[in-house]
């Protein structure tokens, strides 16, 4: 007999809140993700969810940071290609297998991620501030050289990039 959806997800969900005194370290749970050979990290606090995805669906005349729409759960979501702003070197995989839901501009996005490495725990003093891209979003660098990322601030400020280089017709 099979134990109810909710009843095995408050399980995981209690067994995950445990905290572990000894075997923790203080910090921030970040999610870990690569784009190209480039690592990219971000607060829990800021993922809605990681889902998989079957299909991207390219639309055509947007500029390239929208990668186009998929569907998660029966909810059509854009999904974005954060490379350009992100000054990610190399090809995009031709197949996305993964995307992090995010809330941005109160309405779900999703990242087009490569690769996803999981969880790890960061100290936020321990970030430093370096040539790293300049804008709100840019959280810093942790010392093995990840890129601590704001994905909602990163996303407005990719969407108002993408306006101002391919603005709207008029009608």
């Amino acid at each position: 007999m099979t134990r109810p959806t909710s009843e095995v997800l408050a399980d995981r969900a209690r067994r995950l809140a445990r905290t572990d005194s000894g075997s923790r370290q203080p910090g921030e749970t970040m999610l870990c993700f690569c784009l190209g050979e480039e690592r990219f990290l971000t607060g829990l606090r800021s993922v809605r969810e990681v889902a998989p995805v079957q299909s991207i669906i390219p639309i055509q005349g947007l500029p390239a940071v929208y990668a186009g729409l998929t569907n998660v759960r029966g909810a059509v979501v854009p999904v974005f290609d954060l490379r350009v702003a992100l000054t990610v070197r190399g090809p995009r995989p031709e197949r996305a297998t993964h995307v992090i839901i995010v809330d941005a501009s109160d309405s779900p996005a999703g990242i087009w991620v490569d690769r996803l490495e999981g969880l790890v725990s960061m100290d936020p003093s321990s970030l430093h501030q370096d040539h790293g891209p300049a804008g709100p979003w840019f959280l810093g660098r942790t010392p093995d050289l990840a890129t601590v990322i704001d994905p909602g601030a990163l996303l407005a400020a990719a969407r108002a990039d993408a306006i101002r280089i391919h603005p709207p017709e008029e009608a």
